[in-house]
Formats: structure tokens, C-alpha cells, sequence
């Protein structure tokens, strides 16, 4: 109780020492914009106006007018606020109440973070080519605390990627419940395959969820996709749609979502769906190809763990992420586990190896060396496997079972520090495999986990 204080010492008739206490009752809670004023500048009304809605910070306040002042309270309110990456930096003021010995007015001064982005970028990846992107971002659009994002991405290998997305992740005047959705296309050409080379998506997912608590919550998404393939020669192969469900269970202890140095993350998701309108092309026998014209129904069951925590030193950070996933038999090639690329094995092309089976293993050294830049230490182990027969070489060379053939993959990284996220540029080496040499480089945006 840092605001209690002595208000009055005096002896009493019977000679008694009588001490008066003032506890520091909270009266009211403001909150208002940080301003530095500038020397012979005049401070205007909107000076200390926040973009923030009100009702953002107020959902977040464990500070309750009435009550005594508590040190853990603000420093849980303070946490709350910053997980959303909304803000830089918060700063209270405690002000007395003329005539209220007993009350206190406590004042959060906020530094609001800069949220909407427009970026455009060039960059190379070794699977993709040199690619071109713009995007679009306000992770607290229109200051309701939601997140709306667009993103078009072009390669010189014939590589295109459009999305548009939404997410509000706690709807005014419920109690933690969010929704949310997204429209993608996507066209890339997979030289590691024959018969799936040339591919062509267009989806959509559409998300609700509910908080259990600030740190617990369940989601439900209803997924759809358009998916046309070819092969090398331009033959049509395989077109078919698939609908499907996908609860996940989430429990997020980190301290920002964007770019955490502490906490944990944990999420269980299962997607269960059905293909149909499946049609193959009737050019090849596809039997051994992987490819069939069923209109099966699929499974995925996901488990993904992080932990983040302080390294060697106060502005180094330890991450680590492990992912684990199984499917059934009746995987499409789009719908199996990729392993390869900037998000699992960086010593590998994307999706270097696909399969109904995954293990991925992470880990990253992360240190701060100033406001803007970060430096990253990696090294992955993990792979997919392909149970079954396929003739595609972009199957047959993951045939396997777990846990056998590991890959594994260590590098180094650079983070640029972004209103939305960093920049995560990484060049990541294959470690022990003699049939892949050679440095793989990405460019993507946030951090990889």
C-alpha cells in the first residue's frame, strides 16, 4: 500500500500517542496522452488526447475507484495495457484531493505506439526469388483496439500472394469474446513437385472466441478453400474445395504480443473437415502419384508450446517453441504438414518436406542491441513425414516415420523494430546433410514465433 501516510500525530487527554493514517482511497483514475513540451510551444486541448477509446483502457484497469490503492493492482493494470502492444510507455501520477485527506487521484500517463504502417519492401528468398510487397496495417484501428491488415506480395518466380484481414480481439461489452476473418489468393509454382507445380488457392476463415480469462480462451473457425493444381507441363491435375472446422484451445501468458521477452503460449488445435467437387485430370495414371479424386474427410490435431524468458543479460531474451502435428491418411498435398522454410527448419527451402507428420524445435537467442535494431542466434531440429507411397518427387523424398531423419538448421538473424512488429530478416545453414549445402535467406515480417 505505497500511498498510505501519516496525516496527523497528536496526543490525546489520557496522554495517548494517536496517529492518524491516510490508506490513499482511490477517488478517481484518469488517464490522459504523455506530452513533452517543447520550449515556447503553447499546449493545445488535443495535446493529451488519446486515439485509444476510453472503453480499451478502462477493460484493462484493476485500479477500482473506492478501494485502497494497491501496488500489484497497477502493476497488473500496467501489464494488461502493454501486452497489446498499443503503447511504449505508461507513467502514473498520484495527485491529492483538496478536502479529502483520504482520497487520491491516480493519472496514467500514456505514450501510445504508432500502429498503422504503410510498408512497401523488396527482398529475396531462395525459394521464392526477389520479392516485392506493400502492406497495410493498424493494429489498433480506428483506436477500438482492432486489427485490419492487407498485404499483396509479387516474386520473379511467379510467386503471388494477396490477403485482406480483421480481428477484434475482445468485442465491446462482452466479456473476452473476439472474432475475425480472412480473405486470401494465393499462386506459386513448387519446382519440388510434378504433379502439384503450379497452384492456385483462394480462401477464407472466419473466427470467434471467448476469453475463460485473461489468459485462457477457446476459438472456433470455419474454414474455406478453392484449390487448383497442375502439373509440370500445364495439364490440369487436380481441382477440388474443402470446408472445415477448427477449435483451438490457447492459453497466452506473454508479456507483448507482438515482440515477448517473457511468459509462455501454449495452443491445442484440431481441424476436422471434407473435401468435395474434387475433379482429376485424366491425362496420367495418378495411382502412387498421392493424387485421387476422393472426396474424403481429413483431420489435423496441432500442439504448439513457447516459453520466453531473460537471458545473459537484462535485454537478452531466451525463446523457444516446439510443434507437434498429426494427420490422417487422406491429406491433400496442400493441407500436409510443410517443413522447410521461415517459420520451421531456415536451413531449408519451404516446404522442403511435406507429410502427414510434423516435429519442430526451436530455439532463439534475442538481444536488444538498441530501440530500433535486434540480433538473433538460431538453431531448428524437426522435419515431416509421409506415411504412404508416392511417386512425386516432392513426396517421395519424405517418406518416413517418426522420429527418424531429423533435420537440422543454424543461423543468424537481424530484427528491425516496427510500430507493427519487427522485421525478421535470417540466414539459416543446413547442419549434418550431405545432399543440402548452401545459405537459405527470409524475409518476413514479425517475429517467427
Amino acid at each position: 500500500y505505497t500511498l498510505a501516510k501519516v496525516i496527523n500525530i497528536d496526543i490525546n487527554s489520557r496522554m495517548e500517542l494517536v496517529i492518524t493514517l491516510s490508506e490513499g482511497v482511490i477517488r478517481k483514475v484518469e488517464y490522459k496522452k504523455m506530452v513533452t513540451k517543447q520550449k515556447g510551444a503553447r499546449r493545445l486541448a488535443n495535446d493529451t488526447k488519446l486515439k485509444t477509446e476510453s472503453f480499451i483502457i478502462e477493460r484493462e484497469l484493476e485500479l477500482k475507484e473506492g478501494e485502497v490503492f494497491n501496488k500489484k493492482d497497477y502493476d497488473q493494470t500496467i501489464r494488461n495495457l502493454m501486452r497489446s502492444g498499443a503503447f511504449k510507455n505508461i507513467q502514473p501520477e498520484y495527485k491529492s484531493i483538496p478536502g479529502d485527506p483520504e482520497g487520491v487521484k491516480v493519472v496514467l500517463l500514456i505514450d501510445e505506439d504508432r500502429t498503422a504502417i504503410l510498408q512497401g519492401s523488396i527482398s529475396y528468398g531462395s525459394a521464392v526469388g526477389v520479392v516485392g510487397s506493400v502492406s497495410l496495417k493498424d493494429t489498433n484501428y480506428k483506436g477500438r483496439g482492432q486489427e485490419l491488415g492487407f498485404t499483396f506480395e509479387k516474386s520473379s518466380e511467379d510467386y503471388t500472394s494477396i490477403s485482406l484481414s480483421y480481428r477484434d480481439p475482445w468485442i465491446k461489452g462482452t466479456e473476452f469474446v473476439s472474432w475475425g476473418w480472412t480473405l486470401y489468393r494465393q499462386q506459386d509454382e513448387d519446382s519440388d513437385t510434378d504433379q502439384h507445380y503450379d497452384s492456385t488457392i483462394h480462401g477464407g476463415i472466419i473466427t470467434i472466441g471467448k476469453g475463460l480469462n485473461r489468459y485462457l480462451r477457446f476459438e472456433l473457425g470455419l474454414k474455406l478453400e478453392r484449390v487448383e493444381e497442375e502439373d509440370y507441363d500445364g495439364d490440369r491435375t487436380q481441382d477440388y474445395n474443402y470446408v472445415s472446422i477448427t477449435p483451438a484451445v490457447i492459453y497466452d501468458t506473454r508479456n507483448n504480443y507482438l515482440d515477448p521477452t517473457s511468459g509462455n503460449y501454449a495452443k491445442l488445435g484440431v481441424e476436422v473437415g471434407q473435401y468435395f467437387g474434387t475433379s482429376v485430370g485424366s491425362k496420367y495414371d495418378y495411382e502412387g502419384s498421392g493424387i485421387n479424386g476422393n472426396n474424403d474427410a481429413f483431420a489435423k490435431l496441432t500442439l504448439e508450446l513457447r516459453k520466453y524468458h531473460q537471458g545473459f543479460f537484462k535485454k537478452n531474451t531466451m525463446a523457444y517453441r516446439v510443434v507437434m502435428g498429426a494427420g490422417t491418411d487422406s491429406l491433400k498435398y496442400q493441407q500436409l504438414y510443410a517443413s522447410g522454410g521461415a517459420n520451421t527448419l531456415r536451413g531449408y527451402e519451404y516446404g522442403w518436406l511435406r507429410g502427414q507428420d510434423q516435429f519442430v524445435f526451436n530455439i532463439e537467442n534475442r538481444t536488444a542491441l538498441n530501440d530500433f535494431l535486434g540480433l538473433v542466434f538460431f538453431y531448428d531440429i524437426g522435419r515431416s513425414w509421409y506415411h504412404g507411397d508416392s511417386t512425386d518427387k516432392g513426396i517421395a523424398k519424405s517418406h518416413g516415420d517418426f522420429p527418424n531423419d531429423m533435420k537440422q538448421s543454424a543461423g543468424v538473424g537481424l530484427r528491425i523494430k516496427t510500430p507493427i512488429g519487427p522485421i525478421r530478416l535470417d540466414f539459416g545453414f543446413p547442419i549434418g546433410d550431405p545432399d543440402e549445402k548452401g545459405m537459405q535467406f527470409f524475409f518476413n515480417m514479425g517475429q517467427m514465433f
